[in-house]
């Protein structure tokens, strides 16, 4: 059986496993030992400059590993993006004058486009497993400092990010130094190639930005609209219910590696089917798991934050949509079409402005949740449909009633597992072939793990 790629998923999705053990226990520290202001301050100014990695760091990382793979100019790429970066840390610096607490993150820009181009390298390569380890040296980096730094309020927060990132590029740009140098060594900057990259790049850039507003950028927002308060609640149910991303996000490289090397369209459908297939099964089950089981959740880890256990079961419905229209949207990348996912992807971004100005005033984070469900529901449609993949996937929508029914049933809706499991098995959404790839590759792991 060929591996390729496979156990390095597996390593990935263990990693991202522990990642998100890292990050709940982040959201602790930040929770328990910061004041609710400090941490939404802090949570605000983060939201943004991670907003602006889109627009430094323009295709990058998925674009520009599909561009790697396919070996196009990446020299100029790399420096146009060098270009974008110090026009972006420029901005920030004077944004910064009226308030130096956040000036670290200006200058750590160039660290993190080396730090995004060494992850796509290693992507490129089926290295996931790696960027993926990188995101727990990451985490870890910012707990050590951030309970160091509780007296300084949200600048110790913003310290801590700064050093996570630090410590966490150099790592990678270690790892793949004799790549870099052969990117960088020799100045180029052909206009031809800049042009090419530029309109698939803008593109994503773009859906970077719906994907934003689907996503932690609703953080911006609800602090404009609502209370800091507020935003130290969303910076809690949000990242809980985002635990759900963990399997399509760590599918996702693969998929995009396998797809950008495959010139056979029919056998790359089939290989997008067929993650769509196991990501959605594994997640959905996975978020009954933890819907029927957050009560205990909050009362253990989040005493502060008891009563807010609704909105992430409401989130939850929305980030099993986006697990099924990222892969999809991935699968454009790796095909260099990337276009296709603009207009549904800007629409439901679109609408989830909207509607949270609209709702946000009135019911602060029952009208956030709402909203990025929704829009997330309308993307998913968008995508599906201009993909020609609608109306066989239109059945996922089904087995979504069983979250909301697990989450009043508390940790009675454990009983449903079975039950949707059944179901998925009965309408196709999980299929035997699904089931043996996952099996085969396990054992095969294994048994490379005896020999080796």
């Amino acid at each position: 059986m060929n591996l390729k790629g496979k156990k390095e998923t597996i390593y990935a999705f263990v990693w991202g496993l522990f990642s998100k053990v890292l990050s709940y226990l982040l959201l602790l520290i930040l929770a328990n030992l910061y004041l609710k202001p400090e941490f939404g301050r802090a949570s605000f100014v983060i939201s943004i400059y991670s907003l602006t990695f889109a627009i430094a760091f323009l295709g990058a990382t998925n674009l520009f590993t599909s561009w790697y793979i396919k070996k196009k100019d990446c020299t100029s790429i790399f420096y146009f993006m060098s270009l974008l970066t110090a026009i972006v840390m420029i901005i920030w610096i004077a944004v910064s004058i009226n308030h130096l607490w956040i000036i670290p993150f200006a200058l750590i820009l160039p660290l993190n486009l080396l730090n995004t181009v060494s992850a796509s390298i290693l992507n490129s390569k089926y290295r996931y497993d790696i960027t993926q380890s990188n995101t727990n040296l990451f985490l870890a980096a910012i707990i050590i400092l951030a309970i160091i730094m509780v007296p300084f309020g949200k600048v110790g927060i913003i310290l801590a990010y700064s050093f996570g990132y630090v410590i966490s590029s150099l790592r990678l740009i270690y790892l793949t130094r004799k790549d870099l140098w052969g990117i960088i060594r020799r100045f180029n900057l052909n206009i031809n190639s800049v042009r090419e990259y530029l309109l698939p790049a803008i593109t994503v850039t773009l859906i970077s930005f719906g994907f934003a507003f689907l996503g932690w950028f609703d953080s911006t927002i609800l602090g404009l609209l609502s209370t800091f308060e507020n935003v130290a609640i969303y910076g809690i149910v949000g990242p809980i219910s985002n635990i759900l991303t963990l399997i399509p996000l760590t599918l996702g490289p693969f998929l995009l590696t396998r797809v950008s090397e495959l010139k056979n369209k029919e056998i790359s459908k089939n290989v997008l089917k067929r993650v769509v297939r196991i990501s959605y099964t594994l997640s959905i089950l996975a978020a009954i798991v933890m819907i029927s089981l957050l009560g205990v959740i909050f009362q253990i880890f989040f005493p502060k934050y008891v009563g807010n256990e609704v909105y992430v079961m409401i989130l939850s419905i929305g980030i099993l949509l986006y697990g099924v229209y990222y892969l999809v949207y991935t699968y454009t990348i790796g095909e260099l079409n990337p276009g296709k996912g603009f207009a549904p992807i800007g629409i439901a971004a679109l609408l989830n402005i909207i509607l949270d100005i609209i709702l946000i005033p009135k019911f602060g984070i029952y009208g956030i949740a709402f909203a990025t469900t929704f829009a997330h529901l309308t993307a998913f449609i968008l995508l599906l449909k201009k993909t020609k993949m609608l109306s066989e996937n239109l059945k996922f929508l089904i087995p979504l009633i069983f979250l909301p029914i697990a989450f009043y049933m508390s940790y009675w809706g454990l009983i449903f597992i079975p039950i949707c499991f059944l179901f998925l098995i009965k309408t196709k959404i999980f299929q035997k072939e699904d089931f043996a790839v996952i099996k085969r590759t396990i054992i095969v792991i294994f048994d490379y793990k005896k020999t080796h």
